[in-house]
Formats: C-alpha cells, structure tokens, sequence
C-alpha cells in the first residue's frame, strides 16, 4: 500500500521514479533552442566582423560607423571579434572532442594576446603598434583617431576571451568554474547592451570625454558574443537554468523579464528623443511614463490569466490523482485486511490440527516435524501481524504527540515495585507518525524481555544546535557490538525480528532518525534526534 501522505509528493512528480532529485526535466527542444540561439548570435557577429574589414579595405567607413557622424568600428575590434565568433562555432561541430578544444583554446588566446597588447600600449609604450600595422593612417572622426580601439572594448574582448577559455571547463564538469564562465558572458553581454542603449538613447558612451568611445557596431558585436557564449554553454548552466523548465517561476521569467526589460528601454528610448524635440517635457514625460503602465499593465494581465489557467488545470490534474491514488489506498487496504484475516484463519486452522497430531503420536520423528512446522506457523503468523502494522504507516498522516502521554501507555503494562520507570519528557510534543507510540512500546518490550536483569527505565530530553534529541535507555545488560551492527536490519531478533525494525521505518517515515548508543553490560541506549520543526517545548528539559 502506499501510504497517503506521501500522495502530494507523488502527483507533484517528487517521487515518480528512482533516480535522484536534480534540476527540472528539460523538453528535447531546449537544447536545440540554445544551440540555434549561440549559432545565430555568432554567425551575426562574424557577418559584422567581415562587413567592417570589407569596409576598411575598400575605405568606405560609413559601413563601419553605420551613421556618419559615430565613430567606426576598429580594423583590430573587427578581427578580435571574427575570432571569438570562430571560437563560438567551432564548439561541438568537430568529429573529435579534442580538435574541438584546442581550436577554441588557440583562438581564445589570440584574442585575449592582442585586445591585452592593445589595452596595455598605451601605459607600456612598447612602441610597437598592433593597430598602427593594420592602418598606418592618421584619420580621426568625432575627435578620435578612428584607428584605435576603444579601451572599454578591448578590456571586454579580454574578459570574453577569458570566459571561452574557462567555459572549457565542461570537459572535467567543474561546476565553479563553468558558472564563472557564465558571469564573464554575462558581463560582455551588459557592456554590449550599456553600448547600444547609449546610442539608442542618443547619448554614446564615453563620447565627448578624452577616451576614444565604442562603436555603435562594437556594442552590438559584444551583445551578440555574450548572448552566443550564454547559448552554448546550454540550459543547465546559470542564470538560463532559471528561465527553462516547466516550473511557475521559469515559465514567469520567461514571460516578465523579456517583456518588461523591452518595454521600459523603448519607452525610455521614444522618451528620450521626444524630450530632446518637445517644447513641454514634463508632459511628454508623465505620457510616455502613462503609456508604459499601461502597456505592462495589459500584458501583466494577459500573461497571468494565461498562467493562472495552466496552474489551474495542473492543480486539477493533482487532485484528480490524489483522489485516485487515495482510492487505490483504500482499495488495497480492505484487500490487504480481508486477505491476512483469512490467512490468519487458515494458521489457526493449521495449528490446532498441528497440536492435536503432536497429542496423538508418540513417534519422536513425527513430533520433531510437528514442532518445526508448529515454529514455521509461527514465524508467519508474526510476518502477518508485521505486515497489518507496516499497512498502517502514514495512513492517517503525522500528527503533534504527546511524548510524555505515548511513554506513560507504554509502561501501563510494567509492574512499578519491579522496574522503576522515569519520564522527564513533560510539555514535549513530536510531529510524527501516529505510530510513534509503537516505537516506545517496542522500546519498553526490548528492555523487558532481553535486559535481563533491568529495573530503571528513563526516557528524557535536551535541546542541540540542530534539534533536539530524545533519548531512552535502561540498566540491562545492553547490546553486544554483533547485535549493534543488525539491530535495526528486518528479520534480526530474538523474538518476532520486525519490532525495532519497524521502529526505525516508522521514525524515519517522520523525518526523524535513530540510533542506538549503549554499553555493553551498563545498558541499552536509543537516541531520537527529532528536527528543530518537528518538535515543541513548553519548557526546558535537562
């Protein structure tokens, strides 16, 4: 039977096989998605690069500028960025692993040599020129020598440089270094887009200070090579992994993030520029800021009735299977009665006719059997019993019970002038099983029917760090290190082998966990540790 509080777990899909917990099942179209996506952004990055080198061996620039009056994109941005597009596609589309790295690891060096050489120049004076080789020319746009490249690009070349080389990492599944990879690109990707707003909202980055500025087609190329080093690095990595699956929060991310990140850049960019044309800006402002509320506000609305009726029907669908899993309990509980009742009346049919055949003969090898057989209806009697207990974990669900209460019950039955029984366990209550009061009476009948020579029972508690531990033991003569090792194994024991077996399951069911800590010949000792939001104390127990 499966029990029924288990029953969310499994219609929520928590325990519906047996392989370990992990990330979100992921359909077998998102991999291919992102590796659309990195193969889109990296082959658009390398269009770029190419157009701008055309551009500058045919001198026309504009091509490189796109408008007239921004500087152009640098021949050494061009080529750094034609390489780190190469580094992206030649990721996974070689026959051999090993080809496929070592390309990648000799194009992101390159990069990372010439964009450093480049940084450096300036402060190092060298005096050799990287870009001076490519074009020896002395023109300027905007104030700037259109030859030299932007510092803000090439340190971003470097750090994407850096993030080809550690997102390598994939071949020895270091997580650490993977995510640190991500970050990097995610951080190329941000310049790039910081760059194109800038542009966009009609006020270019770095422009009009002493530092040459980025190009309009270096911010895009930047943005493309973070979005396509992001995408190939697959769903499973950060922060994509938190955007994909079929949990509410991806599938809300998926939806507001995109929507509200476009929304606002492209109401600040149309605010921008009617504010630079309007002769009343505050107007404009409060409208476009009206206009935007009202946009989110519309698809906010649409979304979330989409979503809440997907959430919904997946409740619906819980709730149908809880109902019939419910059901199914239910069923295989009455099977699982009526058919031990009438085993268990087919035993006791069985023994009488045994022990009437062991009154009846006086044959010592006919008795011999009738004792083995009378011991084997026995031990199955015991597994019956056994099984109609097991049935009955979780059944009803954990409950808050009384420690003190559940150990008085299970020492109702102990004569006081022979075992003296100690409960300093007043005020606890315990969230779990409504069998824990079993785990107590298996407790008592242990020490009673193999301590030997016990007269002290004592159950008391205290609170640690991480809980609170719940500790019983007696003065019997304790459990040797053989009986230690299988005690809580099923079959181990001296009488029905299923008591402390059963105890176990029953804790462990609970959220609780057990052990068994005595010394051999001063006692058993078993000791509960019971989770800090599984217990209650209304007073200090020491």
């Amino acid at each position: 039977m499966v029990p029924c509080c288990r029953q969310d777990a499994c219609t929520m899909g928590l325990l519906t096989s047996d392989e370990p917990p992990g990330p979100p099942r992921r359909t077998s179209s998102e991999p291919k998605m992102f590796r659309t996506a990195a193969l889109v952004s990296s082959v658009a990055c390398l269009l770029i690069a190419v157009v701008v080198i055309i551009a500058w061996c045919a001198n026309a620039l504009i091509l490189a500028s796109v408008f007239s009056d921004y500087v152009p994109m640098t021949l050494g941005a061009a080529t750094m960025v034609l390489l780190l597009s190469l580094s992206v596609l030649v990721r996974g589309r070689f026959g051999s692993p090993i080809a496929s790295t070592t390309i990648q690891i000799v194009v992101a060096s390159i990069t990372i040599f010439m964009a450093s050489f480049v940084l450096l120049e300036p402060v190092l004076h060298t005096g050799i020129d990287f870009e001076t080789w490519l074009y020896s020319g002395k023109d300027t746009s905007s104030g700037y020598l259109i030859a030299d490249t932007s510092p803000l690009s090439s340190a971003t070349l470097v750090v994407a440089g850096v993030a080809v080389l550690l997102s390598l990492a994939d071949c020895v599944k270091h997580r650490t270094i993977r995510t640190i990879a991500s970050m990097l690109s995610i951080f190329v990707f941000l310049v790039g887009l910081v760059t194109v707003l800038g542009y966009a909202y009609g006020s270019p980055l770095l422009y009009g200070g002493d530092v040459r500025p980025a190009s309009l087609l270096s911010g895009v190329s930047l943005l493309l090579i973070g979005v396509a080093q992001v995408s190939s690095q697959g769903p499973d990595r950060w922060p994509i992994v938190k955007f994909v699956g079929p949990s509410v929060e991806a599938r809300l991310l998926r939806v507001f993030v995109p929507l509200v990140a476009s929304l606002v850049l492209a109401s600040g960019s149309l605010s921008s520029r009617a504010l630079s044309a309007s002769a009343n800006p505050a107007l404009v402002s409060s409208l476009a800021a009206i206009l935007t509320a009202i946009l989110v506000g519309v698809a906010v609305a649409r979304f979330a009735a989409r979503i809440g009726r997907q959430i919904d029907r997946a409740d619906a669908l819980r709730r149908k299977a809880e109902d019939e899993l419910r059901l199914a309990n239910e069923k295989l509980t009455v099977l699982g009665s009526m058919t031990r009742h009438d085993a268990l009346n087919q035993l006791s049919v069985v023994f009488g006719r045994l022990e009437l055949l062991k009154m009846d003969s006086t044959d010592p090898s006919v008795l011999k059997h009738v004792d083995e057989s009378l011991e084997s209806v026995v031990t199955i009697r015991r597994i019956l019993e056994f099984t109609g207990q097991y049935q009955k974990l979780g059944v009803n669900g954990p409950s808050w019970i009384d420690v003190s209460k559940a150990f008085g019950a299970a020492v109702r039955g102990l004569d006081p002038k022979q075992v003296r029984v100690i409960s300093d366990v007043g005020g606890l209550t315990v969230l779990a099983d409504v069998m824990f009061e079993n785990v107590l009476v298996n407790f008592v009948d242990n020490s009673v029917r193999h301590g030997d020579h016990v007269t002290t029972i004592r159950l008391h508690c205290r609170e640690e760090p991480k809980g609170l531990l719940l500790v019983y033991e007696d003065d019997g003569v304790g459990l040797s290190g053989q009986e230690k090792a299988n005690l809580f194994k099923r079959g181990f024991g001296r009488h029905t082998g299923f008591g402390m077996y059963l105890s176990k399951e029953i804790l462990e069911f609970s959220g609780l966990a057990i052990r068994e800590t005595g010394t051999p010949g001063t006692g058993a000792r078993f000791e509960i540790s019971v989770p800090k939001d599984k217990y209650r104390l209304s007073r200090t127990n020491i």
